[in-house]
């Protein structure tokens, strides 16, 4: 999983509880990519956190994994993790000065 980090923040892709439900209930990344009806590619580039996880694909994870009301919580999951993303990258692009 690609978790990106900063001195004061973790975003943690939901592609890491993506693949842990997977895991419990045995699928396949191929049976995954076929389920949400995208390729191969882009499910491992949801799971990395490299392509956003849409309202549509919450809805299908809701259906799959059958766990009701749970798509809240994949969008919940994903607009935290790009608003996680941001303040790294905010915090990143602060220049450290250097004493001399």
């Amino acid at each position: 999983m690609s978790i990106k980090h900063s001195e004061h923040y973790i975003a943690v892709p939901p592609g890491r509880a993506i693949l842990d439900v997977m895991k419990n209930q045995e699928f396949t990344h191929t049976e995954m990519a076929k389920l949400l009806n995208v390729s191969e590619e882009y499910f491992y580039d949801l799971l990395e956190g490299d392509a956003p996880l849409t309202d549509s694909i919450a809805e299908k994870l809701e259906q799959i994994f059958e766990i009701p009301n749970s798509a809240e919580f994949w969008k919940n999951r994903e607009r935290k993790y790009r608003e996680k993303l941001e303040l790294i990258k905010q915090e990143n692009a602060i220049p450290i000065l250097e004493l001399v």
